[in-house]
């Protein structure tokens, strides 16, 4: 009689991981390690991780900083560009948000980068975009600050890049400096075409309106960009085309820590499943058995936890296991009001002050009276939309880790893998497709690591086997293979 797993008793609390058999043995030897990667938003299968439908309604002070903000980061991509040519992606570098001008290590940078900011500032079109954004007083969608970015970026750069010749920082003079009042005059024609816009037809978005002039943008870039018959480097093309995408998605590292996901399902019979995380068939699953505590799914695993006396030390933690969602609806969120990722003096002096030292009235939330209310608020919001993915994936039925990275400790891949406890692995399900080779490894690599952990518990084996009634992935237990809790090696029939 074949025993077939189901997540019904006895495995009615087990979770699953889907892995290639390369992952499991090859480079990484993911079994022998016991290890689990944890992957970066960006690497996940959903292009909707972790989305938000970001705004901004903000006043003089925060629409001031935030454009200056952006101006200080150009400074520094164009500076990563100059270092690293094509040597270093920028793209997948990212842009360094968390610059910040009174913390520049030397005053030479510091001079560089006031040059740079009173360049762009001199320019009609900074002027004409701080009104256009501030006298709106109303939500600025995605859409429409990045076509205003758009808009004026190229200039802005330009602007950048005559101080640096100055700075003799590059070798050549860059090329003369568009003329800026065509472009200030179109901003301010555009936000006056937007007011009565708004006033015709209250209550409406302009993202619609501003989505369309985005991708004409874009296909006006390609085109000219095509035209050429140039090949466009791709640092180049992300300073030049791709800077301004790039900060609005980068900027987000200010409102939410970075965070990173380890993956399971809850179930183990989905051939589309298997064929999509398990290599073709030719992987397998792991089979885990969380820790149960006040009705929480948790396992243990051991990486780097925090910094010592002597620097970063390795520990057991219990990680909550916790269930995605499936929803096709974006929760919202505004930028200015969830800022996060700085001390409070720093926050309301990069974000919430004037240069003359005037404190926006959206910094209400930093007062003492307000704050605890905020954060509990703030924490809130954030898992929600870690835990969210859309409908397309609810047959995944999906569990995931999240590890947040508050202290800036998880950017390299090294520190993203943990490892879990052998005796929480409860057994592997071997594909379809996978080699007698490759099982044999396997079988060989847990009883190394039985005899190594001196574990007792029996350790499973199952091979998947398509159900041709139902068309799911039955597990079928391969009760013959089964170590010996006295001896950890394998023992068939008596």
């Amino acid at each position: 009689m074949e025993k077939i797993l189901n997540n019904r008793p006895p495995f009615e609390n087990a979770i699953f991981r889907y892995r290639s058999t390369k992952a499991l043995l090859g480079e990484f030897k993911e079994l022998e390690n016991q290890s689990i990667y944890f992957s970066p938003p960006q690497d996940l299968n959903d292009p909707m991780e972790g989305l938000r439908q970001v705004y901004w309604h903000g006043d003089k002070i925060t629409w001031r900083n935030l454009i200056r903000h952006y101006v200080i980061c150009l400074c520094y991509q164009y500076q990563s560009y100059l270092i690293a040519r094509d040597v270093v992606s920028l793209e997948r570098q990212g842009i360094f948000v968390h610059c910040d001008l009174d913390k520049l290590p030397k005053p030479q940078a510091r001079k560089l980068y006031d040059e740079c900011l009173s360049a762009v500032e001199k320019l009609g079109t900074f002027t004409a975009l701080h009104e256009y954004l501030s006298e709106a007083d109303r939500e600025i969608g995605h859409s429409e600050l990045l076509y205003l970015l758009n808009f004026v970026h190229l200039l802005w750069l330009s602007a950048v890049q005559q101080v640096f010749f100055q700075f003799e920082l590059v070798p050549e003079k860059p090329t003369q400096d568009p003329d800026p009042k065509p472009i200030a005059d179109a901003l301010r024609a555009l936000a006056k075409v937007n007011r009565q816009l708004r006033k015709d037809h209250p209550g409406e978005s302009l993202d619609k309106f501003t989505e369309a002039q985005s991708q004409t943008q874009e296909q006006m870039w390609l085109i000219i960009k095509a035209n050429s018959n140039v090949p466009e480097h791709p640092n180049r093309s992300a300073l030049l085309s791709e800077y301004p995408q790039q900060y609005l998605r980068d900027v987000m590292q200010l409102v939410f820590p970075q965070w990173y996901v380890a993956c399971f399902s809850l179930r183990h019979d989905n051939a589309a499943m298997w064929g999509y995380y398990a290599d073709g068939h030719n992987g397998c699953c792991l089979v885990f058995k969380p820790t149960i505590k006040n009705g929480n799914h948790l396992i243990r695993m051991k990486g780097r936890n925090d910094y010592g006396p002597i620097g970063s030390f390795h520990s057991f933690q219990e990680f909550p296991l916790e269930e995605v969602r499936y929803s096709s609806e974006t929760p919202n969120l505004e930028f200015f009001r969830n800022i996060s990722q700085y001390n409070q003096s720093d926050l309301k002096r990069i974000w919430f002050q004037s240069s003359e030292g005037q404190t926006s009235d959206l910094a209400k939330h930093l007062n003492m009276e307000n704050f605890q209310a905020w954060r509990k608020g703030y924490w809130e919001n954030y898992r929600i939309s870690l835990l969210r993915k859309l409908t397309d994936w609810k047959h995944e039925e999906e569990s995931r880790v999240i590890l947040t990275d508050s202290m800036l400790q998880h950017g390299e891949d090294s520190n993203r893998v943990y490892s879990y406890d052998f005796n929480d692995l409860e057994g592997i399900i071997f594909g379809t497709k996978v080699t007698q080779s490759d099982k044999l490894k396997i079988i060989y690599t847990v009883g190394s690591k039985m005899e190594e952990q001196q574990r007792v518990q029996p350790f499973k084996f199952f091979q998947a086997k398509h159900n041709q009634r139902n068309g799911k992935m039955d597990a079928v237990h391969m009760d013959l293979l089964r170590f010996e809790l006295e001896q950890p090696h394998l023992s068939g029939p008596t």
